[in-house]
């Protein structure tokens, strides 16, 4: 099986865990946390039934890396700002393409490359899947995305309630279908990134006071940084 080189990689997770920075809110344990928001969806709630071995290890390792060495401001801020970030990614879903970019960087280390044991399509796919789960989380995204998601589910529960089928996690996506794989993967790590509401009232606080203090962080720095401008030209 595919998901023991996983679990056992301390090497990974060490990695990944130091790449992250002290931010208040995306740092290590926003990660974790999300990781184990989809390990729920998968283990508890039945969505492993549909998923291959390696469609779990795609969606873990995506939720892992999908905020890697976030510098704690957004993209807006990092594009109004002309930022190297910004630059080097053309000013699209830049801090995405980074977490991709860094947690592939920490993967092409011997140590920590919990894919060298796939044949070579299978890594290949693996990676195609993560990039698009994490630049799915992109908020610029979200409305574009959702609706997809949303289409899909409707069109597919009036199609299965006319058949007289169970409308389910195993009926809803064929997970054998590119499209409708992606879909599921999307609506999965999307779900688990805004996952804290759904947590016990004293956790989903926690992230709430963390989330909140990040913005009036970002807009102390928004202030500085137009002042700079001001004083510039």
């Amino acid at each position: 099986e595919i998901m023991p080189s996983l679990v056992g990689s301390e090497m990974c997770i060490r990695d990944r865990q130091l790449a992250y920075q002290p931010n208040p809110y995306h740092n290590f344990t926003h990660a974790f946390d999300v990781t184990h928001a989809m390990f729920c969806l998968i283990d508890l709630f039945g969505v492993g039934a549909v998923l291959r071995p390696i469609d779990k290890l795609t969606l873990l390792l995506a939720c892992i890396c999908h905020d890697v060495a976030h510098p704690g401001v957004n993209n807006a801020f990092l594009v109004a700002t002309e930022s190297p970030l910004a630059m080097l990614y053309n000013d699209i879903s830049v801090l995405e393409n980074h977490h991709c970019a860094t947690a592939f960087k920490i993967m092409a280390q011997s140590e920590s490359n919990v894919l060298k044991s796939l044949k070579p399509q299978d890594r290949q796919h693996v990676r195609k899947s993560i990039i698009k789960a994490i630049l799915a989380t992109d908020m610029a995204q979200h409305q574009t995305l959702t609706s997809a998601v949303d289409t899909h589910l409707r069109t597919r529960t009036a199609e299965l309630t006319t058949a007289g089928k169970p409308v389910d996690i195993e009926h809803l996506f064929d997970i054998e279908a590119a499209v409708q794989r992606e879909l599921l993967f999307v609506a999965l790590i999307k779900f688990c990134d805004i996952s804290n509401v759904f947590k016990d009232t004293t956790l989903a606080d926690l992230w709430m006071h963390r989330i909140t203090s990040v913005r009036t962080k970002r807009t102390k720095k928004r202030k500085k940084v137009f002042f700079f401008f001001l004083q510039t030209n």
